[in-house]
């Protein structure tokens, strides 16, 4: 049974009987397919877990980089004895 997300081939779910020739029935190969199914939600989820796991890790990069370039603008603006504000363009307030 092929394990399928989309048009994308993922691999094939087997189920074998060895001891002799089968026919398989019906309701046994609904099962089967269920199972790829089934499989193919799992692979797909773990694939959208994997995704988020490295945007977190690259936006706690970002947010590091971020603390630290604040930090040595303070520290610039100590040394300079200079100061900052936030200005809103729109409503013309300086915060």
């Amino acid at each position: 049974m092929p394990i399928l997300h989309g048009d994308r081939f993922w691999g094939l779910l087997i189920a074998h009987h060895c001891a002799a020739a089968r026919s398989w029935q019906p309701l046994e190969i609904d099962l089967l397919k269920e199972l790829a199914t089934g499989v193919s939600i799992a692979l797909r989820q773990a694939e959208l877990y994997q995704q988020a796991q490295d945007e977190l890790v690259e936006r706690q990069r970002v947010e590091v980089e971020l603390r630290e370039s604040t930090e040595q603008l303070n520290l610039a603006l100590q040394a300079s004895r200079m100061g900052r504000w936030n200005w809103n363009l729109q409503t013309g307030k300086i915060l």
